[in-house]
């Protein structure tokens, strides 16, 4: 019977129709000739999808391929996506004992999360109050937060100290001052790892900050900066919050 006719009475007799069997290919698996289809997901036996690690390496590489800067990788759990400033930035490198190890761009710091140095400064006037900043919502790390110590990482052959009067004076135009140095603390969280300065000045003359990294600055009595730290009724920078609290007990207060 002529398979045309077949397939009709399989038809009226409300039977499925028998499907051809499919044509089998001799060339081997890895042959590139047009006439071979390309296998259905499901056809092959091996394919398992992506971990969530190669993931974030094939989200982080496919960023770095297409040049744009941004942090879209995952730290510890959690996923950065604001733009890393100043990605070009040469900073250094340390290790557990701060001790100097290398020299990366500020963009492969933070992918990385390798641990580097950073200065914070209590900014006090002759009132005895203290200088607070709430950070730009632009920043890449803890955007919009209150800062009682501002300061910044430091740069590639950059001391601590020169560190810290660089960002004084670029943040908030605080120039001619003296330092004075109180401790060194390490601090390590979901976001990043540094070995931090804590230093201290007194400053009244005018303050001018810059628009890209701050969006404002209040005196505050350091009550009141220590009430808002051990309370946090403010949202307040992490990585200073553990330099001020580290700044209370060296005073022997907690």
């Amino acid at each position: 019977m002529p398979l045309g006719a077949s397939a009709e009475n399989a038809f009226l007799l409300g039977r499925p129709q028998e499907q051809p069997e499919p044509q089998r290919w001799r060339c081997s698996s890895s042959c590139r000739c047009p006439a071979r289809p390309a296998p259905r997901v499901a056809d092959v036996a091996c394919f398992r999808p992506p971990s969530t690690l190669q993931f974030q390496r094939i989200q982080l590489q496919r960023k770095f391929l297409t040049g744009v800067h941004r942090r879209t990788t995952v730290i510890r759990g959690r996923s950065m996506s604001n733009p890393v400033q100043q990605p070009d930035e040469m900073v250094t490198i340390v290790d557990l004992d701060n001790n100097v190890v290398d020299q990366v761009t500020r963009q492969v710091m933070r992918a990385q999360n390798l641990i580097y140095r950073c200065t914070f400064t209590i900014v006090y006037n002759s009132k005895q109050e203290v200088l607070v900043q709430k950070r730009s919502s632009s920043k890449e790390t803890y955007p919009s937060t209150y800062d009682p110590c501002p300061g910044g990482v430091v740069g590639a052959g950059e001391s601590y100290e020169l560190n810290a009067e660089r960002e004084l004076a670029e943040e908030m135009g605080i120039s001619g001052v003296t330092l004075t140095h109180i401790l060194d603390e390490f601090f390590e969280d979901h976001e990043t790892r540094l070995w931090g300065r804590l230093f201290s000045c007194e400053y009244d003359g005018p303050i001018t900050i810059q628009e890209s990294e701050v969006d404002s600055v209040q005196w505050m009595s350091y009550s009141e900066v220590c009430t808002m730290v051990m309370e946090q009724s403010h949202t307040v920078c992490p990585d200073s919050l553990t330099m001020f609290k580290a700044y209370m007990e060296s005073r022997g207060q907690s």
